[in-house]
């Protein structure tokens, strides 16, 4: 979508992580894909079993938090994810945070954001306002971006 390439890249999901080496390949360290400036000489690895291991946990959390998004059963059942250890709830929210960035960095508003951490972490208004604060235009740009339509 439009919204997402004008939007800045964040880490939050973690699904794009990989392996890269400045310095020839000698030395590898996990990156957010989507953060990491390209540079020359750069060595990127995708699919090495560190990196499998490390997106398999991932997508365990989300599949704990999410267990009914397709989207995410689809990735457990690519990365071998039958059943999470964890327990979170049974809710379609990823926590991405794209929402939060179609709304601050394309409409220029506040009205949502990410509060809390762990498995508190959630999205809500400003001071937990449920009715729609001065900061929401309605624009539904939050709803648009979401990737499993939990908006």
């Amino acid at each position: 979508s439009v919204i997402i390439r004008q939007s800045n890249p964040t880490e939050l999901a973690g699904i794009c992580t990989v392996e890269v080496s400045e310095d020839g390949g000698s030395k590898f360290k996990f990156a957010a894909a989507c953060l990491y400036p390209v540079k020359e000489g750069l060595v990127v690895k995708t699919n090495t079993d560190k990196v499998r291991k490390l997106r398999k946990g991932i997508i365990e959390l989300m599949l704990a938090r999410c267990p009914n998004v397709k989207r995410i059963q689809e990735l457990a059942e690519e990365y071998g994810v039958e059943k999470p250890r964890f327990v979170l709830g049974d809710q379609d929210c990823i926590l991405c945070g794209l929402c939060v960035r179609a709304c601050q960095e394309i409409m220029g508003k506040s009205a949502i954001s990410l509060v809390n951490r762990g498995i508190y972490r959630e999205v809500a208004a400003p001071f937990y306002a449920y009715e729609l604060t001065e900061e929401c235009i309605g624009c539904g740009d939050c709803a648009f971006v979401c990737p499993t339509g939990a908006l």
